[in-house]
């Protein structure tokens, strides 16, 4: 029933593509996070490579939230000017 939907339905493509491209970018961002210092960081073990990892989600995590902070302000000021 979803594929006959997702083929009949263009609103549901759309938000399919959209939930894609959002996935997409954070991991391109994770990814850019991750590559610190030219991509010539080393590990010495298993656990500091999950440190890192768990490190780098948090920081990407934090930058998407920052700029969402920031973007809803501008939005309600922009709201309270009627612009």
């Amino acid at each position: 029933m979803y594929i006959l939907n997702f083929v009949d339905e263009p609103e549901l493509r759309q938000s399919v593509q959209k939930a894609l491209n959002r996935g997409e970018a954070y991991h391109r961002l994770r990814r850019a996070v991750a590559f610190v210092n030219g991509g010539k960081f080393s590990v010495q073990s298993e656990g500091e490579q999950q440190i890192w990892n768990e490190c780098s989600r948090l920081i990407t995590n934090a930058v998407i939230y920052y700029n969402t902070a920031l973007l809803s302000r501008v939005y309600e000021q922009k709201q309270a000017i009627n612009d």
